[in-house]
């Protein structure tokens, strides 16, 4: 392993770069020259407070060779600036699409740099796999994803697959990150699984969003409307896939009341009504329709999120732009197909949408948050199943404008099934304190206290609801007798990471004296 040194004011491209003495002054020259001598699992260091200007073509950053050969990213020297920045070329607007390349790269670890777009660079970092070339086991630390330029794109970091990759986008970690001042998102994944986003900040994202931005958001790789290509078969109509789409996961149709339809993995090719399957390279949908799909406005989307973890950030004041067509500016957003993950321990207050969002996405756990003053719901759903709504603390949500402003703290939209809502604090003033829409099924409620509103909740699933005043401090726990000790046990930790007693507090803050953070550890990758 050789370790590389760089410092862009006191360094020369002529020096070896191999110690502290003799750094090479440009890692883009370095990289642009094919890393001359360099080797999977080497130590790049840059000096701290340096300006590393860096051109998005041909910069390839080494990638590591296994989780035990990591290459490595860190710097070295003394400044009041802990970071080495990283910024694009100084002309013009939109001058580059990204500042660094990874594309198709695996196993690197980053620590302490600051990328700033400077709004001259859509984003950052390109990290996505490339074709069939995976891009995996990335750890981020204390690195800083700023200023990117408007237009396409324009968020602080995108990371998955490219919209016709094969490629496997997974085992990530970002620790103590900071994601502010992106016209679109702070954050977005994009098809990629086992991500752990921990103790970050996302603030400022979204103002010049005319699809919508949040701090951080997930979603599928790519949709695509069905336009054309359809065969009949009775009430089952198919079209060809293909070959990077057959994971299709989840169909939509806006005709016929069925919005989302249900997988079928039995027969696929033979599809109930209101079911999708993929079998053959087809992919086959029953809509108990005889008119083709192509005039009913079917979605289809490969490339989900799955296995997510997002636990103790902090997300605010990003911003819903008034340009969107839907109310966006979420804190976070679970949005649009990420199944089987968790958000716990977040604080997300002030945002233009919804302090937490989830969209379209399966058997996710939301528990020990904290929302307050957001424009819409402290938590609202979509088309989401299986949803576990425990031990949230949401205050004085829903103080934006009509239209955007929803009428609970927890906000069920349709198509929506088979949740659950318990032990949660729900506090302000409105209509319901969990609003359930009327065509959501399944959904079950125990032990929340909802105080201040007209009705605990518009579809009476509620039970052993506690109306009276929470009484809050200053760190959300609750002082009222009737909520301490007073929940159903769930067996989990509560906002400070401490585990809750059995009974536990209602809310997200269970014990007098909360464990400080600062004393919490975490297994590190």
């Amino acid at each position: 392993m050789t370790t590389w040194y760089f410092d862009s004011d006191l360094g020369s491209d002529g020096n070896t770069g191999k110690s502290q003495d003799k750094p090479k002054q440009s890692y883009d020259t370095f990289a642009n020259s094919g890393f001359p001598g360099a080797a999977q699992g080497d130590l790049y260091l840059f000096r701290r407070g340096k300006q590393q200007v860096a051109s998005s073509a041909n910069v390839a950053v080494g990638s590591g060779a296994s989780t035990t050969n990591r290459t490595k990213w860190g710097v070295y020297g003394v400044s009041q600036v802990p970071y080495a920045i990283w910024t694009p070329p100084p002309s013009g607007p939109m001058n580059n699409a990204y500042i660094l390349n990874m594309s198709g790269r695996s196993y690197v670890d980053m620590e302490d740099q600051y990328f700033d777009a400077l709004n001259r660079a859509t984003y950052t970092l390109y990290l996505f796999a490339s074709g069939a070339t995976p891009n995996s086991g990335h750890a981020f630390r204390r690195c800083f994803f700023m200023n990117a330029a408007p237009g396409a794109g324009g968020t602080g970091l995108h990371f998955g697959g490219t919209d016709t990759s094969t490629g496997d986008t997974g085992d990530y970690l970002f620790e103590d990150c900071g994601y502010g001042n992106n016209p679109v998102h702070g954050m977005l994944i994009a098809g990629a699984h086992d991500v752990t986003v921990r103790r970050c900040k996302f603030w400022g994202n979204g103002f010049n969003a005319p699809a919508g931005g949040h701090g951080l958001s997930s979603k599928y790789r790519l949709q695509e409307f069905t336009t054309s290509g359809w065969t009949q078969s009775g009430l089952v109509w198919y079209r060809a896939l293909a070959a990077y789409q057959t994971d299709v996961y989840y169909v939509i149709s806006g005709v016929n009341g069925y919005g989302r339809l249900v997988k079928n993995t039995v027969t696929p090719a033979t599809p109930a009504a209101g079911e999708f399957g993929v079998a053959g390279g087809n992919l086959y949908v029953n809509l108990n329709s005889v008119t083709n799909p192509a005039t009913q406005n079917v979605r289809y989307f490969w490339g989900r999120c799955y296995n997510l973890l997002i636990e103790d950030n902090e997300a605010w004041e990003n911003i819903n732009d008034p340009i969107s067509p839907f109310v966006e500016g979420h804190g976070i957003a679970l949005d649009n197909c990420a199944d089987d993950s968790t958000v716990r321990r977040n604080k997300c207050w002030r945002n233009g949408g919804a302090g937490i969002s989830c969209n379209l996405g399966d058997r996710n756990l939301l528990e020990a948050n904290i929302a307050y003053e957001n424009q819409a719901s402290g938590v609202v759903m979509a088309s989401a199943h299986g949803i576990l709504v425990y031990h949230n603390t949401l205050t004085n949500n829903n103080l934006g404008p009509s239209g955007i402003r929803n009428n609970g703290e927890i906000t069920a939209f349709p198509n929506c099934k088979n949740g659950e809502v318990t032990n949660n604090i729900l506090k302000g003033r409105g209509q319901y304190g969990v609003d359930i829409f009327p065509d959501v099924t399944g959904f079950t409620g125990d032990t929340n206290c909802i105080h201040g509103y007209d009705s605990a909740d518009r579809a009476s699933i509620l039970t052993n609801t506690i109306i009276a005043d929470p009484l809050l401090d200053s760190n959300f726990r609750p002082r009222s007798p009737r909520l301490i000790r007073s929940g159903r046990h769930l067996g989990r930790k509560d906002f400070n990471g401490k585990r809750f007693y059995n009974p536990p507090n209602i809310g997200a803050v269970d014990d007098v004296t909360p464990m400080p953070r600062y004393l919490m550890t975490y297994n590190g990758r």
